[in-house]
């Protein structure tokens, strides 16, 4: 995987150019005849896809059609033969929460792991990111709370805290609403709006259509090992089974 990195400027002795809007600003993440896959076997090929500051990629097929390789591909997770750049600073909530509940952590200490890849080993991590980020999906006043006595929403809550608490250029999210109550899902669909606004690109696995229609503006279908990219509301009348 090639991490993005802004181009140099040229050395001009006028006037700076403005700065740079997130449609200007380069993609987050840019796939070009890109095949995934684990060992000698492919599941995906020919994928080609790009995402831009501020945009969102719903990904959209059935069950075992490749969604989630591709997000792990992304993460350097699976066998990848192509082009993929993508910028370095990217959240990820998996499909299936990867913390035992019986562990004994609290909310804020699952957050904090978020933090723990760019905190040098001697500091401490800032606790007023971790505030702010349980504070976004509105469960700052479960902090110190274990992890495990949390409800299941609010357990995805937590994860997606820890996502965020990093303020990502890309957010990978796989299946983030499966299960989760009314509330859970409100605060996930406002948290990804504001990521939106504040420039993030989001890429988002679901098998929840109107998730996709009310935040993606385009749609990634999935069939046969091999993915389609429409407009989304021409997706999901046209080509989504």
């Amino acid at each position: 995987m090639t991490p993005m990195t802004s181009p140099t400027p040229a050395s001009t002795p006028a006037t700076s150019a403005p700065a740079a809007t997130p449609a200007t600003k380069p993609p987050v993440l840019v796939t070009e005849n890109l095949d995934l896959g684990y060992d000698a076997t492919t599941i995906l090929e020919n994928v080609n896809l790009t995402v831009a500051p501020g945009a969102a990629l719903a990904l959209i097929g059935a069950n075992g059609s490749g969604k989630s390789t591709l997000l792990k591909g992304i993460l350097g997770m699976c066998r990848t033969t192509g082009v993929l750049r993508c910028v370095n600073n990217i959240g990820y909530v998996p499909q299936h929460q990867d913390i035992d509940p019986s562990f004994p952590v609290t909310a804020q200490g699952v957050v904090a792991m978020g933090l723990s890849a760019t905190t040098p080993w001697w500091r401490r991590v800032d606790s007023n990111k971790i505030s702010s980020a349980l504070a976004r999906v509105n469960l700052e006043q479960k902090a110190t709370e274990r992890f495990g006595s949390l409800s299941g929403g609010q357990r995805q809550r937590v994860l997606i805290a820890r996502a965020i608490v990093t303020n990502p250029a890309l957010m990978l999210l796989d299946e983030p609403f499966n299960g989760l109550d009314t509330t859970s899902r409100d605060v996930l669909v406002r948290v990804l709006t504001e990521l939106k606004q504040q420039g993030t690109g989001v890429v988002v696995s679901t098998h929840d259509y109107s998730l996709a229609e009310q935040l993606c503006e385009q749609t990634a279908v999935f069939a046969d090992g091999h993915v389609a990219i429409y407009d989304t509301a021409d997706a999901l009348l046209h080509h989504v089974r």
